[in-house]
Parts: C-alpha cells; structure tokens; sequence
C-alpha cells in the first residue's frame, strides 16, 4: 500500500487538473527515474495499479512493483518560495532510503 499524505494529494490533484486536463483517462503515475529516483508521468489506469484518490478522483496511479520498490516510503509535499515539491519521505519508525524529491518527466 502506498502511503500519501493528505497534502501530497491535495497536490497531486492539483498537478493533475494542470497537466492532463485534456483526457479524464489520464492520471498521473510514479516511476522509477533514469537515476533511480522516483517521477511523474501522465499514464492510463491498468488493472493491476494501486489507485490514489482524493475527493473521490484518480490522482496517482502505482504499479505493484513500484509499490514494493517505495517500500515503507510516504509520499508528501512541502512548501518553499518555489513552491509546491511533492518528496518521499521515511514513515516514522521505518527503514528507508530517506528524502527524494519528487520530479515530473518532461
């Protein structure tokens, strides 16, 4: 089970009126990066995906095997003058990779 945070989802719902907005097909998926570092890609719904919502829509998509690779992970968000960064953290009292920021593939 991916662990998401109301923030963080709050935020990916954000994300997703911003950037799929065109097709209602369209959620937002995590992936393992180039550097092994987790992003997000607009991606269609599978069978086997673990489904995030908030306010009763599809705002992450995680497939089984990303779910085993996040492991004990939370997915968050926090605030800067940038603005909004989406980031894994450790769950408290877990053994983790620690902090990983969150990006979207171009």
């Amino acid at each position: 089970m991916v662990n998401v945070t109301l923030g963080a989802k709050e935020e990916l719902l954000r994300r997703k009126a911003d950037e799929v907005e065109e097709s209602r097909e369209l959620t937002l998926r995590i992936v393992p990066g180039s550097t092994d570092e987790p992003v997000l890609v607009p991606d269609i719904r599978r069978v086997e995906d673990e489904v995030v919502e908030h306010l009763g829509t599809p705002v992450l998509l995680v497939a089984r095997e990303v779910v085993r690779w996040l492991g004990e992970t939370v997915i968050d968000c926090r605030c800067n003058p940038q603005g909004t960064r989406l980031i894994l953290r450790e769950q408290a009292g877990a053994n983790v990779r620690g902090r990983a920021h969150l990006a979207r593939r171009g």
